[in-house]
């Protein structure tokens, strides 16, 4: 029995795919090289990250099963599940035969566990871009911080990017200590392992407690419900938000 080990990054996953469709020599796991631990009883093979092995295989998947089905693959990656390799090769393997419409055998396990990751991730990207806020440093760029559950900046980024596409702004995920960069209608993401000085602008502190005050006084005591107010907004992300600052 073997294990692959590939280096976690979306590419080297459809790599993997590839190798996998290739190979009579199926491995008992695939690894993410950053979670790998040597098991003694296991042949490891690397799999090296191939760009057009890569290629082929996104175009083969959008080519039989569409855009939408390549999406939910790329969310059900960011899930970062550890056993997120495999899930997506089973769910492929009967996608294959079934075609397009395969997201909808929910009744079938492979499609089941694929599709509760790519949903996990597409509901808290929803989330997000209701809840981040950016804030105005001196010298004009945009800032906003947050920390999910899952890896989130492959989606956000091009969503921002278009929202805010006559902005320079970064996005920090904290938890993973990775950015996005954006300018001038080109974004990149890139590590980020200290925290940015956050010297905001008199007129970005002239909003902030102009939004405080807001949310302070257009609350009605009486209609209060604390339990859906964290249903939509969960504490996990309540420290980036500036109307919960003290």
């Amino acid at each position: 029995m073997c294990v692959w080990v590939y280096d976690g990054s979306f590419e080297g996953l459809l790599t993997v795919i590839y190798a996998w469709f290739k190979s009579t020599n199926k491995p008992f796991k695939i690894e993410d090289e950053k979670h790998y631990q040597a098991d003694l009883l296991l042949e490891e093979i690397r799999i090296i990250t191939d760009s057009d092995q890569a290629r082929r295989v996104s175009n083969g998947i959008m080519e039989k099963l569409g855009k939408e089905s390549f999406e939910l693959i790329v969310k059900a990656y960011l899930s970062e599940d550890e056993e997120i390799a495999l899930i997506i090769i089973r769910f492929l393997e009967y996608a294959f035969k079934k075609g397009p419409q395969v997201i909808q055998h929910l009744a079938d396990p492979r499609v089941a566990n694929f599709a509760k990751r790519s949903a996990a991730v597409s509901r808290e990207s929803h989330k997000l871009i209701g809840l981040i806020r950016f804030v105005e440093l001196s010298g004009g760029i945009l800032y906003g911080a947050y920390e999910s559950t899952y890896s989130q900046l492959l989606i956000l980024a091009p969503h921002f990017s278009q929202r805010l596409s006559n902005q320079c702004w970064v996005l920090h995920d904290k938890a993973r200590n990775m950015a996005a960069f954006y300018r001038e209608g080109q974004w990149h993401i890139t590590p980020l392992n200290i925290d940015i000085s956050i010297e905001i602008t008199d007129t970005e502190q002239l909003f902030q407690d102009l939004w405080k005050r807001y949310y302070k006084h257009i609350a009605i005591e009486a209609r209060k419900n604390e339990k859906l107010r964290i249903q939509n907004m969960p504490k996990k992300y309540w420290n980036y938000l500036t109307e919960l600052k003290p």
